[in-house]
C-alpha cells in the first residue's frame, strides 16, 4: 500500500515558486529598502509565529531542523494573506552561532490566492 503523505508535496526541486540563493535574497531586501518596490508601497505589515522546534538531523558542524510557520500579511485595507506550513533550514555552525545554510518551505496550501508573494519567509 502506498504511504499517502508522500503524494501531500512536490519533491524539493520538482516545483518551486522561488528558488532564490544568498544574492538573489539580498537584492529583494535592497530593493524593498528603495521604495521602487510597487508591489510593496505602502509596505504590508507582517506577523510571523513560529513553533515547534524540531531537529530532525546533527552532524556536528550542521543542524537539520524543522519549524512549523504562520506568517499573516495584511495590506492596505482589504488585502489579507495567509501562508502556513513548515520550514526546514540547514543550520551551520560558524564560530560560536548558527547561520542558514539552506532554507525549504513546504506551504500546506495546495493553491496560492495570493496577488503577489514579496515577504520572506
Amino acid at each position: 500500500m502506498l504511504n499517502e503523505i508522500e503524494k501531500e508535496f512536490s519533491a524539493p526541486d520538482g516545483m518551486a515558486y522561488f528558488d532564490d540563493g544568498k544574492a538573489m535574497l539580498e537584492m529583494r531586501v535592497r530593493k524593498l529598502e528603495t521604495n521602487y518596490s510597487w508591489s510593496e508601497d505602502p509596505p504590508s505589515r507582517t506577523r510571523h509565529n513560529v513553533s515547534n522546534l524540531r531537529v530532525i538531523e546533527d552532524r556536528g558542524t550542521e543542524l537539520t531542523v524543522e519549524t512549523n510557520f504562520a506568517l499573516f500579511r495584511y495590506r492596505l485595507e482589504s488585502e489579507q494573506d495567509i501562508w502556513v506550513g513548515v520550514r526546514r533550514d540547514t543550520l551551520r555552525r560558524v564560530e560560536r552561532e548558527f547561520k542558514i545554510a539552506r532554507r525549504h518551505i513546504f506551504l500546506d496550501q495546495t493553491i496560492i490566492l495570493s496577488a503577489n508573494m514579496s515577504c520572506l519567509f
